[in-house]
């Protein structure tokens, strides 16, 4: 840390010519081992984060993930393959999902490569603008600090966001490949092989993520600008490359993302021209608050939110100033481009990068921080380098040391951001402790209530867990997710009274969904409504004929009403969908019992309990069916090894009492009717069989 600082202190002194020329001692591996040292140091602590809101449907439950090969099955239908390969070896090294650490380390090393990436675009074109080695420290300074600020948490610390991250290395290797390829453009032997290795890695962005869109065009800018003079001629010296970066195109045809813009496909509900309740046009207008929030984060990343909810703008009207600013800021950067300043590029940078997910294409989310993963540069670049080209002109005015106030500056402005990082990871330590802050942030978000609902019931937290889906339905009485869930989990407290009225009202929102209708069905029985409660159950089965719940308690509902054969075709499918299902053999075995075909009930009781030797209450049941038909000894044995792995296993003691009566041996029924008692005095039938044993 010495060694840097005194690095730091000596870089600035830039104050003559003579110093400004000459290159900082070993740069070429100290600046590397920094860049590399500050994103490791404020990123440490984010290996102990969680899986959270997209991780757990795109890592947790993508089935595919868990088999990297054949490679072609994990990445078929998927819309960001590459990403999806990553996970499948995450997965395939650690063996599992856990640790968690080995998906957040790669995330870290992917940020790290960004890092250094940017560093050398940066550095390059500083060279190319005639600043000579002063590219260095410019570079150094503007990589360090975009890889150290808060405001990329989101697209390293929340794992699923690597597709943010790896789009963005493959978009900046892309143009570093450019950068390299036309200072070698002579050289026939390695020119060439850059402007391919551009063309790959365009290719590898464009299955990581479809922001990727841009990077043709954002790099025949920068060529235009910086590399061969014009536009027109970037194309006449490399037409061959553009044409090789336009078939890249190709990869998002292929992963059916102009499909899912134009509502073809399952994705038409979160992207695209489809997406419900927004419209392209109010999608547009409400993007210029959006945009400049963005910017408000990138100068001062205080506020940061997972999931913002942002509302979408009622009319022209409500964002009439931020408008006018955002409309300000992309004419000043055209027209600073054209005029072929610096400046103008990293602006058009910004407004291009992010113009997929920030212009006339609805995504149900308006705002999301990671999107801001690459533009951030752009942002970044603007204040170091304006803030170096203005100390440069103010050490030329004046002969004072004032660059030496910049690195002061900005060694403080990296400082303050990497603290910010890491009090930023903590928050992605847990699921609770994340809704938490999203709910605190945005209290008029339902999703962040409902999320806060969900970490808190899968941590045995109910009563509070019932509270904040509540909170969720008052401010969002169409949550469909929210009403289930608080259905749901008053019913497995017993109320179903209450239970009924949310559980309908989420199958009356999304019109079929077989768990509600289960659940609705399970309430109305408890209810003694059986008939409804059997139409509500046949309806989850008509939903999804899979369901085999449905059918287990289809069953005992038709049981109940005396309807032994139905319940016993029931009971088959369910185990024809599930062989292991250890509920449905059970109730199989009570119905073929109660219906008549007891032999069929024993085979059904043995079958179970050679999948599992400790259900007490099969070899109770097989126990009696056995002492119905004559059975004596070996009901006896059944019933014995019941109450020997469960002692408080009234109905056993009770049953082996009734058999010893019969058989005049009076001593072992006395044993097992008093046990009974013991266990529960109330036991009016225990009471009399023992007083007649007197």
């Amino acid at each position: 840390m010495g060694r840097l600082v005194y690095t730091v202190w000596a870089m600035c002194d830039l104050e003559s010519k003579n110093t400004a020329e000459r290159s900082p001692d070993g740069w070429r591996w100290w600046v590397p081992a920094a860049l590399i040292l500050g994103v490791g140091s404020v990123y440490a602590n984010s290996l102990g984060g969680v899986f959270l809101f997209d991780d757990l449907a795109h890592i947790v439950g993508h089935e595919r993930i868990r088999s990297l090969w054949p490679i072609w099955d994990s990445i078929s239908g998927s819309r960001r393959p590459v990403v999806d390969v990553t996970f499948s070896v995450n997965y395939a090294i650690a063996g599992g999902l856990d640790p968690v650490a080995g998906f957040h380390l790669v995330n870290i090393l992917i940020h790290g490569l960004a890092t250094l990436t940017l560093f050398g675009v940066v550095r390059r074109t500083v060279v190319l603008l005639g600043m000579g080695c002063g590219s260095v420290w410019v570079a150094f300074w503007t990589a360090l600090i975009w890889g150290v600020h808060p405001l990329n948490t989101q697209s390293v610390t929340y794992v699923v966001q690597r597709s943010e991250s790896l789009m963005g290395l493959c978009y900046l290797l892309l143009i570093y490949c450019v950068v390299r390829g036309a200072g070698a453009d002579r050289n026939r032997r390695t020119g060439p092989w850059w402007f391919l290795s551009a063309v790959l890695v365009c290719a590898l962005g464009m299955g990581s993520k479809a922001v990727m869109v841009t990077a043709p065009v954002v790099t025949l800018l920068f060529d235009g600008m910086f590399l061969a003079g014009s536009l027109r001629a970037a194309l006449r010296r490399r037409w061959v490359l553009y044409s090789g970066l336009a078939v890249t195109w190709l990869v998002l045809v292929l992963c059916g993302v102009f499909g899912s813009v134009w509502g073809s496909g399952d994705a038409w509900r979160t992207v695209g021209f489809g997406v419900k309740g927004t419209s392209a046009w109010g999608y547009l207008i409400s993007q210029s608050e959006i945009l400049l929030h963005y910017l408000r984060l990138s100068v001062w990343p205080v506020g940061l939110c997972l999931d913002y909810g942002w509302p979408v703008a009622d009319g022209v009207r409500d964002v009439l100033v931020s408008l006018i600013v955002i409309a300000g800021l992309v004419a000043g950067s055209i027209w600073a481009y054209v005029r072929r300043y610096w400046a103008g590029f990293a602006g058009l940078w910004f407004f291009i990068v992010l113009a997929p997910t920030s212009s006339l294409v609805p995504i149900r989310d308006l705002a999301f921080e990671h999107r801001m993963y690459l533009p951030l540069a752009g942002v970044v670049v603007l204040i170091v380098g304006g803030v170096a080209e203005l100390l440069n002109r103010i050490s030329s005015w004046r002969r004072v040391p004032v660059t030496r106030i910049g690195a002061v500056l900005a060694l403080a402005a990296t400082i303050a951001l990497g603290t910010a990082t890491i009090a930023r990871n903590t928050v992605y330590s847990s699921r609770i402790r994340m809704w938490e802050d999203v709910a605190t942030r945005r209290p008029e978000n339902p999703r962040g209530w409902y999320n806060l609902g969900t970490a808190l019931f899968d941590d045995h937290q109910n009563i509070p867990a019932v509270n904040m889906f509540r909170k969720t339905i008052d401010l969002d009485p169409g949550y469909a997710d929210a009403q289930y869930n608080l259905g749901k989990i008053l019913a497995e407290a017993g109320r179903c009274d209450l239970a009924v009225a949310h559980i309908s009202a989420s199958l009356k929102l999304w019109g079929k969904h077989a768990p509600s209708a289960y659940n609705l069905g399970k309430c109305l029985g408890e209810l003694g409504r059986q008939d409804e409660g059997v139409a509500m159950l046949r309806k989850a089965i008509e939903t999804d004929p899979q369901y085999g719940r449905a059918w287990i308690e289809l069953g005992r509902f038709l049981s109940r009403q005396g309807a032994f054969e139905e319940a016993i075709s029931c009971y088959e499918t369910a185990l024809d969908l599930d062989p292991d299902a250890i509920d449905a053999r059970y109730n199989l075995g009570n119905a073929l019992v109660r219906s008549g075909r007891v032999q069929d009930g024993i085979e059904a009781y043995h079958e179970l309990l050679l999948k599992d030797p400790g259900y007490v209450r099969a070899w109770g049941n097989m126990g009696n069916a056995m002492s119905g038909v004559g059975r004596t000894e070996k009901a006896i044995i059944a019933l014995e090894e019941a109450v020997k792995l469960d002692p408080l296993y009234v109905p056993g003691h009770y049953s082996l009492g009734r058999i010893f009566a019969a058989q005049e041996k009076k001593d072992r029924a006395r044993v097992a009717f008093e046990t009974v008692l013991r266990l529960n005095p109330d036991h009016a039938d225990a009471r009399r069989a023992l007083a007649e044993l007197e």
